[in-house]
């Protein structure tokens, strides 16, 4: 399990030293402080300022550069945290080059961020179970996994420039089967041995990006709680399988499409809380794209 987080993370990371971003991040009395990490950018030079429209609302004159940080005033128009910059030889989204204004423009990284997530679950649990063989029960311990799927819709709000608070609420199914050695399952009739539950879920995570560019790969951790709807059971207490609680661990990459989506995709890993005596396994891996809104 490790080895596939572990291997996801230099993945991501292998990214850090191409990445770029340019945006404002301190605005007061005519002067802008930039993030131009990645930019080719030189004292003297003139760029504008887009909006979350990407529309071109200030032209700015660069100052000082030092250490991925730029100074500059501003000589028309108004700047606001969070604007991206354009070099004045690209075309404006008002023109009619708008795609190509769209593709030069950094990346915003302050908006609401709504995205609708399918899910692929793999799921694991271990339950220990004996036959009815009197007076010596014959005991055992039974592996049961399957892969099932959900969907959920998780909402991202930009708390600084790289901590992000994440909400997720969504459908998820659990349906595993295994086979006992001996009959011990189904009220101690049956060698078949399965866990059946459809659960409302929420979670709540902190998230960090590494890396804030059109490929922006992210980590977060948190937790989820899930609500059992319907549930049913040859191996486990059907009256045992109440709300269920999970740690976990999250590795992802949005794709930025422009200023309005994108698309997420990410790898998760749940820990749950419920394990005991009797159930010394309950494992679950996730993969998860699908399409964001930003707002």
């Amino acid at each position: 399990m490790n080895k596939w987080i572990m291997t996801f993370l230099v993945f991501l990371l292998g990214f850090h030293f191409s990445a770029f971003a340019g945006s404002v991040i301190q605005s007061k009395n005519g002067k802008v402080i930039l993030d131009i990490t990645g930019e080719d950018i030189s004292v003297g030079d003139q760029l504008y300022l887009l909006n979350e429209s990407d529309k071109r609302v200030a032209i700015i004159e660069v100052t000082q550069v030092k250490n991925d940080k730029g100074l500059a005033v501003v000589k028309k128009g108004k700047a606001a945290v969070g604007y991206s910059i354009q070099k004045s030889g690209s075309k404006s989204s008002g023109s009619t080059s708008s795609s190509s204004s769209k593709e030069s423009s950094i990346i915003r990284f302050d908006q609401f961020r709504v995205a609708v997530q399918l899910k692929a679950l793999m799921n694991k649990i271990s339950a220990k179970q004996q036959d009815n063989t009197s007076p010596f029960p014959n005991q055992e311990t039974v592996d049961m996994a399957g892969t099932n799927f959900g969907i959920s819709v998780t909402g991202d709000y930009a708390v600084n420039s790289f901590l992000v608070a994440r909400a997720s609420i969504g459908l998820e199914t659990l349906d595993i089967a295994g086979t006992a050695q001996y009959n011990s399952c189904a009220s101690k009739t049956s060698k078949d041995c399965n866990v059946q539950v459809n659960y409302l879920t929420g979670g709540a995570y902190a998230r960090y990006d590494i890396i804030k560019s059109k490929f922006n790969p992210w980590v977060a951790a948190g937790g989820t709680l899930k609500f059992p709807i319907t549930k049913k059971s040859t191996a486990l207490d059907e009256g045992g399988l109440q709300m269920a609680n999970t740690m976990a661990v999250l590795v992802g990459v949005d794709y930025h499409l422009n200023n309005k989506t994108f698309l997420p995709f990410s790898f998760e890993y749940h820990i749950s809380t419920n394990k005991s005596d009797t159930v010394p396994t309950i494992d679950q891996m996730a993969f998860t794209f699908g399409y964001g809104m930003k707002f």
